[in-house]
């Protein structure tokens, strides 16, 4: 068994998955230990495998019981008070701040930004004062899960700070981390030419709030951003140097690692033990002592193995992106580099063999990030091929020389000297990066199906299997060994182009095959407002409403990550802000085929929204198209869309009673959608619906105005969707309004509660979810 880590790992990771009842991670580890079948099996291997997942379930067990007891507790307190040591993630940022308390506990502090910033520091003791506000989870799917976020950094919630009083004590060290960070900060800010101080800070403390945000966007564009963060790329870097520094000095083989541990000990500890850098630290350490054993290094043995240890200590650490997106660049330099390489069996010169080894490098690291950066962040551009290259030489001539004017401090001249060369490779750094900008706009990426991301991962694993194979190292006895060196010689080049190709167009086959007959509508929370999406049996999709421009949620985020990236209508109900607000964004990201609107009579400021979203629209190749009552559209065969309100002609003082009121029918099931209608315009729709299951979104937000007994009293009527946002200034939905859909027997979910309601019919009947559960 050549890596028992990475068997280990694999058990571990599926044992926490399974507890944290994540279905579809568990589906992507469970078959890579189906597919982990492959390597040579035995009782040894099958012990590992049990006892991996034994711990994965049972720590996971532990830590979640005793985090969701703590997080409970605390929100049940009406002012939340305690004392503990304030942390700092970064040295120049208060509002990083985390406090540990006396049993262990963590918070993160949040501070107005209509007061004084309290004076605080790393290390401090401190009583804080304020409102806890407890973790929530995922309000829309695929969205930003807070939990999940405090949980791996094992953090329980947040405070909002209302009253701050310092008191003695406090931790020596994190004031001492503080004391001595904070000069050093200062000089590569102070000491680094042509105004690049920032960035030379950012990058060498891997924080990237440092950096202007317009240099921040592009590396970012250019799919470059990773070398601003603290990772292995910098500890490869670093290292690199430290070997050269002490290549032709007279100092043991084993002094010398000591030695340079030891400062890259001290460098994490200085920039605040971000976990992203201990990754990186633990991973090259445990390379280096597997050499220094005298046994034979395997870099993908002591990857797994830095994991392993990393999640006993804290399992919720597999809900950190950061997490996967490591593992996933250095799986990408370790295995699939090598197997590309192979491929490519033809001399070259040293530098061209250096150069095309870069390219190589690369290549793979975004292969395998690939899946990641488009399922999590929707972003990502092959233009990083080759942007990485020119940004890898330059980063590690500016990172050791921006450590080396923060160290040289005490010799002002030296230290402007080496600032002033530094300064030079990251102004042309940025400059090379910036022209990412002037290239077509990256096309945002949707997030990849569960079927996607296996079918993914399972060509990523090929180099291991085929080597397993190539070696006859495989326990399936098959031909000879010449026949494997044979199969071996041939096909590698084969294999590589056959990979390339299944990577780069198994993420759309799947989304061509369509299962069942389902009509899917997502009433998703966009906080005080209104944003639904529909997805027809085929495979279309309808948007109705987009919410606020900066709410809660961009309508548009959440249809990338529901694997969505084409529209193919858009209907705004009535031109307020909560419902076109997003409808700007939507176009922009995605390619919306048609739009459809009211043609009202508006207020100045509501007609030219409009406007402005029609004129996009034009530009980007939409078709633009009116909407009013009597209107039908065939959307596919068997679902129809009946505009109900208003007439071509109607006119009102309030842009709410124009609003677009249509049923989406489909078989003996429908959709009544009502935008901001009053109880005046519900009277000419009510008797029109003729499905046998109605679903109706509540009309204006379950305002006072709205939902008359007429309404929620039909006959046909079986549920009722509440778009509203959590504690809105509205006061909505009003408890008249409430009462009414409770006397009349009619159930309700509402955002604010449920966080996105998902519904589903058949033509028949009706079935819904909700992606958060009443308390």
């Amino acid at each position: 068994m050549r890596r028992p880590s990475v068997i280990f790992l694999l058990a571990l990771s599926a044992g926490i998955w399974w507890q944290l009842k994540d279905v579809t991670p568990a589906l992507y580890v469970s078959l890579l230990l189906m597919l982990s079948i492959i390597f040579d099996p035995s009782k040894k291997k099958g012990f590992f495998i049990l006892v991996g997942l034994a711990l994965g379930i049972g720590l996971t067990q532990l830590q979640l019981t005793h985090l969701e007891t703590l997080n409970q507790q605390l929100a049940k307190q009406t002012k939340f008070n305690v004392s503990g040591t304030v942390y700092q993630r970064d040295l120049l940022d208060p509002n990083s701040c985390w406090l540990k308390t006396s049993n262990g506990l963590w918070v993160r502090l949040r501070f107005s930004p209509y007061k004084p910033m309290p004076t605080i520091s790393s290390g401090m003791n401190a009583n804080i004062t304020g409102t806890y506000l407890p973790a929530e989870p995922a309000r829309n799917p695929g969205g930003f899960n807070e939990k999940r976020w405090l949980y791996a950094k094992k953090g329980v919630g947040s405070v909002e700070v209302s009253a701050v009083k310092i008191l003695a004590g406090g931790s020596a060290l994190e004031q001492w981390r503080h004391k001595l960070g904070m000069p050093l900060v200062n000089d590569v800010l102070q000491n680094t030419a042509f105004k690049q101080g920032p960035m030379a800070a950012g990058m060498l403390f891997g924080e990237d709030s440092w950096i202007p945000p317009e240099v921040l966007e592009a590396y970012k564009t250019s799919g470059t951003n990773h070398i601003l963060s603290v990772s292995g790329a910098h500890f490869g870097i670093l290292l690199f140097w430290v070997y050269q520094f002490f290549e032709h000095r007279h100092v043991g083989y084993r002094h010398k690692k000591i030695i340079i541990w030891s400062l890259l000990g001290v460098f994490i500890w200085l920039i605040g033990a971000d976990s992203a850098a201990i990754r990186a630290y633990y991973m090259f350490l445990v390379l280096d002592l597997a050499r220094l054993s005298y046994k034979q290094p395997d870099a993908l043995n002591g990857l797994s193995l830095t994991l392993v240890i990393m999640l006993l200590l804290n399992p919720m650490m597999i809900w950190d992106v950061g997490l996967h997106l490591a593992f996933a660049a250095m799986y990408g330099l370790l295995v699939i580099a090598p197997f590309i390489r192979k491929g490519f069996s033809f001399e070259m010169g040293k530098w061209s063999e250096k150069l095309f080894q870069s390219l190589i490098l690369s290549l793979s690291a975004c292969l395998c990030l690939y899946p990641i950066l488009c399922t999590q962040f929707n972003n990502f551009t092959w233009w990083s091929l080759i942007y990485n290259l020119p940004v890898s030489i330059l980063s590690a001539i500016s990172l050791p020389l921006s450590g080396a004017v923060a160290l040289f401090t005490w010799l002002k001249p030296l230290s402007r000297g080496i600032g002033l060369i530094g300064g030079a490779s990251i102004w042309l750094m940025t400059e090379t990066v910036k022209t990412s900008l002037l290239l077509p706009a990256q096309k945002a990426m949707p997030s990849l199906s569960t079927v996607q991301f296996a079918l993914y991962v399972s060509v990523l694993l090929l180099p291991l299997y085929f080597k397993q194979i190539s070696t006859g190292v495989n326990y399936m006895q098959s031909t000879t060994e010449n026949r494997l060196s044979f199969l071996g010689r041939i096909s590698h080049t084969f294999l590589v182009i056959i990979t390339g190709a299944a990577l780069l167009l198994g993420q759309w086959i799947p989304e061509k095959i369509h299962f069942g007959n389902e009509l899917q509508v997502y009433f998703l929370d966009v906080g005080q407002g209104d944003g639904t999406v529909i997805k027809t049996p085929t495979g279309k999709v309808i948007v109705v409403d987009t919410g606020l421009e900066k709410g809660r949620l961009l309508v548009s985020d959440s249809l990338l990550k529901l694997g969505i990236d084409q529209v193919d209508l858009l209907i705004v109900s009535h031109p307020h802000s909560d419902h076109i607000g997003g409808a700007k964004q939507l176009m922009e990201k995605l390619n919306v085929k048609a739009f459809a609107y009211f043609n009202g009579h508006y207020a100045p400021e509501e007609a030219l929204a409009l406007k402005a979203l029609t004129g996009l629209g034009k530009d980007k190749g939409t078709i633009i198209s009116t909407l009013s009552k009597g209107d039908e559209i065939n959307v596919e065969q068997g679902l129809l869309l009946k505009v109900l309100h208003p007439d071509k002609e109607f006119d009102s003082e309030s842009a709410n009673d124009e609003s677009i009121a249509f049923e989406l029918l489909y078989g003996e099931t429908s959709f009544l959608f009502t935008g901001d209608i009053s109880t005046q315009v519900e009277c000419d729709i009510i008797g029109k619906v003729q499905a046998a299951h109605m679903v109706l979104k509540v009309p204006h937000h379950g305002s006072a105005t709205s939902s008359s007994e007429a309404l929620t009293s039909m006959d046909n009527l079986e549920l009722a969707v509440i778009q509203v946002g959590k504690k809105n200034r509205y006061g909505h939905p009003k408890a008249s309004t409430l009462e009414r859909y409770k006397l009349s027997g009619v159930p309700i979910l509402r955002n604010d509660y449920n966080g996105c309601v998902q519904l589903y019919s058949d033509g028949k009947q009706l079935w819904y979810g909700v992606q958060i559960q009443e308390d």
